[in-house]
């Protein structure tokens, strides 16, 4: 469903983040979606995105969750303005394939969600 070649998405239209990822920032943005390192990372963040919705009845773990992955992307020296290019990235990798099913209230769910992981996630990298 989630596919790694939607996720090189985020690459092509905002170059500047992949320069963020040490582990591949040498691989051409076209051979991204075969890279073993960028597909266990994709995986990682539908991980972070699962755990964040079971999370969401007890704010208290998704802040702690959250604000922990901040502080970790602070210390890759990532950009705080990259964190909220995330959301709109996911949204539209996943609309596609949840078309027939999809309307305005799953999308401003999916946004919602986002808006408060990117929250926290950013508290976190300005915590330090």
């Amino acid at each position: 469903m989630f596919t790694e070649k939607k996720c090189t998405k985020l690459f092509e239209t905002h170059p500047e983040v992949h320069d963020a990822f040490m582990s591949f920032r040498a691989v051409n943005t076209s051979d991204l979606e075969y890279n073993a390192i960028f597909r266990k990372h994709a995986l990682r963040v539908m991980e972070t995105v699962d755990k964040c919705i079971n999370r969401l009845v007890n704010n208290f773990k998704l802040l702690g969750l959250m604000t922990e992955l901040g502080i970790r992307h602070k210390n890759y020296s990532v950009k705080i303005e990259f964190i909220d290019l995330i959301g709109t990235q996911f949204i539209s990798s996943i609309k596609p394939h949840l078309e027939t099913m999809w309307t305005d209230e799953y999308e401003k769910a999916w946004e919602n969600l986002f808006n408060i992981m990117c929250y926290y996630m950013k508290k976190g990298m300005c915590s330090i």
